[in-house]
């Protein structure tokens, strides 16, 4: 049996809870880039017209996009300690 190593546990545990915060400030950068158009409503024009707000969802946009990064970041580190700790890999998909 081979020997624990605690560092890359403690490595991967650390990582993990870094991912999953990450995850959770990309889900928000999202939705608010996602609110910052509203598509409801009627294609015709009548009296009045809703503008997109394009600075908040540009803001948004730059922030999921930073975070993004800082994600691929960390899951490339994880998966550098992984198989020292006995883990599994993270893998990557795209929608």
């Amino acid at each position: 049996m081979s020997e624990m190593n605690f560092e890359a546990i403690g490595r991967c545990e650390y990582l993990r809870n870094e991912l999953s915060n990450i995850v959770s400030k990309r889900h928000t950068a999202y939705s608010r880039m996602t609110s910052a158009y509203n598509a409801r409503g009627s294609s015709h024009v009548y009296d009045s017209i809703t503008t997109t707000d394009i600075e908040k969802m540009q803001s948004a946009f730059e922030e999921l996009k930073s975070l993004e990064v800082e994600m691929l970041k960390l899951v490339a580190e994880y998966n550098e300690w992984a198989p020292q700790a006995g883990k599994s890999l993270i893998r990557q998909s795209k929608y």
